[in-house]
Order: structure tokens, then C-alpha cells, then sequence
């Protein structure tokens, strides 16, 4: 995600993810038919740790997903004006 977050989806390559990952082109389309793919699969693993960090809320609906937001961008490593972060 990094290479996306620096440069964005569109100016990314395949080649240049397999080769930030270490893996082989092959590999990557063994498990992802196209790049959207990956992202997608990125964006669905995140929501499944929005479901598993919500079942007993602490806050409003707001704080809780503020919270959570602020959680998921600081483990990717993206700074945030409010959230703190790197």
C-alpha cells in the first residue's frame, strides 16, 4: 500500500508491487487477476478488522470510527493531522 499511498494506484506497476513484495509476476496473478484486485482484497481485509474491533463500542459512532481509521492509517504508516501517527 505504500507505493500506492506515494504515488497513487494509477502510477503503480504490477512489476514494481512483485518487486516491493519480492515475489514473481506469476506469483502476484496466482492470487490477484488484476491490480484492482489486490486493492480490493486490501480494502476487505480492513473492514474485517472494523467488524472484529466494533462488537462492544465504546462511543458515539463517530468516536469509533475516528478511532478506528486513526488505528488502520497509523499501521500502515500514514500520518494524520489529528490521529497522530509517523
Amino acid at each position: 500500500m505504500a507505493l500506492f499511498r506515494e504515488r497513487g494506484f494509477d502510477r503503480v506497476t504490477v512489476e514494481e508491487i512483485c518487486s516491493a513484495a519480492d515475489v514473481a509476476r506469476g506469483t502476484f496473478f496466482a492470487h490477484f487477476p488484476a491490480k484492482a484486485a489486490l486493492l480490493f482484497q486490501f480494502h476487505r481485509a480492513m473492514s474485517a478488522r472494523f467488524v472484529q474491533a466494533l462488537p462492544q463500542p465504546r462511543g458515539s459512532a463517530v468516536d469509533e470510527i475516528r478511532s478506528l481509521l486513526y488505528a488502520a492509517l497509523e499501521k500502515e504508516g500514514v500520518a494524520t493531522a489529528a490521529g497522530g501517527g509517523h
